[in-house]
């Protein structure tokens, strides 16, 4: 199937590499899937909703939209909504809006970060460091998926393993 991918902004850290995740897990573990466009937002709903209808006119057979946050998630339902096309998403954020698009099963997954968690974390990690606490160069914020049962059951079904709330 053909798929898309809503980024924030070029050169922004979590942008990029989010971005580069999603381009090498696709070219490594579903190399049938084919990435029909990635456009940077600038984290911007209104770029979003331009760029998700660009697709959803230029690829009939769009089957889901990645998107680096879930404001650029809602941005791309609303327009798919609009033109009567169902598609499937998975975004990055946690946030509660998102509730709805989980439960009726488009949003497949969602990473929990969420701005409150990134900013414990980071202030946790500061101090230990300020303490002179040893840590590894790279430090990874646990972190977990959030979809329905449903969804977790036909991904687990389908040989996937993973956590969820």
């Amino acid at each position: 199937g053909e798929v898309a991918l809503l980024v924030g902004s070029r050169g922004n850290f979590v942008s990029d590499t989010r971005e580069k995740g999603f381009v090498e897990t696709l070219k490594k573990e579903f190399p049938d899937i084919k990435v029909v466009g990635i456009e940077p937002t600038g984290w911007d709903a209104a770029k979003a909703t331009n760029a998700a209808q660009t697709w959803l006119t230029t690829y009939p057979d769009l089957k889901a939209i990645g998107c680096i946050s879930d404001s650029l998630c809602l941005a791309a339902d609303s327009v798919a909504s609009s033109m009567g096309t169902q598609l499937l998403y998975g975004g990055y954020d946690g946030d509660a809006e998102m509730k709805p698009l989980i439960d009726d099963g488009k949003m497949v997954m969602d990473v929990l970060t969420g701005a409150y968690r990134v900013g414990y974390w980071n202030i946790a990690v500061a101090a230990r460091l300020a303490n002179g606490e040893k840590l590894p160069q790279d430090l990874y914020m646990p972190t977990y998926f959030v979809t329905s049962d449903a969804t977790a059951a036909k991904l687990k079904a389908d040989g996937l393993t993973f956590e969820y709330i």
